[in-house]
């Protein structure tokens, strides 16, 4: 509590981070602490600044999803890709409310989104090494009882969701489309096309250097913590070389992405 006041005492005596801005939170790729300080940034004593930042809760979004998916009444027809759209209807509503400064969620990149307010939100994420993304998922799902608990690794591998894990910069910086196709070229084209319209895209294993850009882009400073740490030494320890490398064929355009984002942001 004490730890909050000062906060609060602290920003309110400072301006808030510049520009307003969008977190695009990749899972697993430390987002989560990286919500955290972008949060603590609009702590303040006067309570109308905490209602400038808004977390797309992927909880929220998927009980939304959900409850769309089975409503059967008459009078409510869901189209057949609404539900991979719920995530992005909400972008738009949070980036259309005036009051509304930072945003971060679990959101696919979008085009209408980019299209309509690019010049009023920066772009921003984080990466990290692609196989070690697939590998932290994994073990975070079976971890927290998801669809893949009881699922070794050998089965994960050769699942519809370990392959699909293996796109997932595909999906979140290609964006979605209607056939939902994250694995052809066209997607990983889209994909590497976007980087260009982030402002700042940092990476796990250079936090210190994604730090120093974002102050400098943003005129605030982030103090990162550690959250949803999984995947101990020793359960890596299962991992077998070969299945190391199958893991890096799973993850072959998230790999090309990835490199392609040092690249230009390093």
């Amino acid at each position: 509590m004490f730890e909050k006041l000062s906060v609060r005492i602290r920003n309110t005596l400072k301006p808030a981070i510049r520009e307003r801005l969008f977190f695009l939170h990749v899972p697993k790729c430390g987002g989560s602490s990286i919500r955290e300080s972008l949060r603590r940034n609009y702590l303040a004593l006067n309570c109308k600044r905490e209602r400038e930042f808004v977390y797309v809760h992927s909880t929220a979004e998927e009980r939304a999803t959900r409850l769309l998916r089975e409503e059967r009444s008459p009078e409510f027809r869901f189209p057949e890709d609404g539900a991979l759209r719920v995530p992005e209807c909400l972008l738009l509503y949070h980036m259309s409310q005036s009051h509304v400064k930072c945003i971060v969620g679990h959101v696919p990149f979008s085009e209408i989104a980019y299209r309509h307010f690019s010049d009023e939100f920066a772009f921003v994420t984080i990466l990290r090494d692609p196989v070690e993304r697939w590998i932290s998922e994994y073990f975070y799902n079976r971890s927290t009882g998801r669809s893949c608990a009881a699922m070794t690794l050998e089965e994960y591998l050769v699942s519809p969701l370990g392959k699909a894990q293996g796109t997932q910069y595909v999906l979140y910086l290609g964006g979605r489309t209607n056939g939902n196709d994250h694995h052809s070229r066209a997607a990983l084209q889209r994909a590497l096309n976007n980087l260009e319209r982030f402002s700042v895209i940092g990476f796990l294993e250079d936090l210190a250097v994604f730090e120093e850009r974002f102050e400098r882009r943003f005129g605030a400073r982030l103090e990162i913590g550690r959250k949803n740490v999984t995947a101990p030494a020793r359960e890596r320890e299962e991992i077998s070389g070969k299945m190391r490398k199958k893991i890096e064929e799973i993850c072959a355009y998230d790999r090309e992405i990835y490199e392609q984002a040092r690249s230009r942001f390093l």
